[in-house]
């Protein structure tokens, strides 16, 4: 092979470049990729939401207002494609970040505890099987006779010994030690404060002395009591960590599996099954679209002039987007 030489009298020639050239070419390019800008949608809402997270400060009202008129500009500039997406990114984003913020509004303040041990009243909302004894969490609770309702739930684990069985919907007295939810333990570290404040949590802490139901059971939540019977049965009919699983993949109450399994599950990388996520939205979803399907079917005049596939696919997904909440709150 030849080396190379060069010139040094002759002068280099450079490739051309405009503006104009360098435009067309990205236009050019991303053409051929028109039909997914539409996915980059989520992802312009999550970095909006991520920007809001990111502050240290509380935004302006300011911000709730700015996404109306930049996603109405960018609807009127819809002739303008580029320009228009350019646009619609900037307003989703802005969305994303005034989304946040309405929902940290609209959350009620931290509570203030007592450092001191209280008798709580409350109604259960949840009733959760530990591998020893209950977990129940209280709606609506006060920390003593004449003081007003809390804003915010209370989770309260009972005695290993108490005696008591409580249902949602039942009024408990306890006397318990409450706290604040707790601050990362180290830096970048799981914020359990954040989580409790997005969950409506206040407080949690453990009971002193056995529970005391008041009067009347209060109608509970829907589904709270069928959610409360569903454990019992199968932990009835599979005692130990078995039925504690089973339980879990019913009804997504992971508080009763033993330590041991817990950590068995995770090691296989199984652990996810258990929460409501996955599994349970595709069974929903499932049984959405097959009893969809079904009742097309049975109806002659829908039957021929439908394709009942097109109709029960998004009837599925609305009902696990609507059914299944979990996914929801982990933003």
């Amino acid at each position: 092979m030849s080396d190379l030489v060069v010139d040094p009298k002759r002068p280099v020639s450079w490739p051309s470049f405009s503006l104009g050239n360098g435009w067309r070419g990205v236009a050019g390019a991303l053409a051929g990729d028109w039909h997914r800008l539409p996915l980059w949608l989520p992802v312009a809402l999550g970095i909006g939401i991520l920007g809001y997270f990111s502050r240290t400060t509380e935004p302006s009202g300011v911000w709730w207002l700015l996404p109306a008129p930049v996603l109405a500009a960018a609807l009127l500039l819809r002739h303008r494609p580029w320009l228009g997406w350019a646009l619609g990114y900037a307003g989703v984003v802005l969305l994303g970040f005034a989304l946040a913020g309405w929902h940290a509004a609209r959350m009620p303040p931290p509570l203030e505890l007592p450092r001191r041990a209280v008798v709580l009243e409350g109604q259960v909302e949840r009733v959760e099987k530990l591998p020893k004894g209950l977990r129940v969490t209280l709606g609506a609770a006060r920390l003593g006779p004449d003081e007003p309702p809390l804003v915010r739930i209370l989770r309260i684990r009972l005695r290993d010994d108490d005696p008591l069985q409580p249902m949602p919907g039942e009024r408990l007295r306890v006397r318990a030690l409450v706290r604040e939810p707790s601050a990362p333990v180290q830096p970048g570290g799981w914020d359990f404060q954040r989580d409790a404040f997005f969950s409506g949590l206040g407080g949690s802490g453990f009971a002193l002395g056995a529970a005391e139901r008041l009067g009347e059971a209060a109608a509970p939540r829907p589904f709270a009591r069928l959610r409360r019977c569903i454990e019992q049965r199968v932990m009835a009919a599979v005692p130990g960590g078995c039925g504690a699983v089973a339980a879990a993949l019913l009804t997504g109450s992971q508080s009763g599996i033993p330590k041991e399994d817990m950590q068995a599950m995770r090691d296989s990388g199984l652990a996810h099954l258990l929460s409501v996520s996955g599994l349970h939205i595709a069974i929903v979803m499932g049984l959405g679209f097959g009893l969809l399907r079904f009742g097309i079917a049975l109806v002659p005049a829908l039957a021929l002039r439908f394709d009942s596939k097109v109709v029960a696919a998004p009837g599925g997904l609305l009902l696990g987007s609507c059914c299944a909440p979990s996914p929801w709150r982990q933003w």
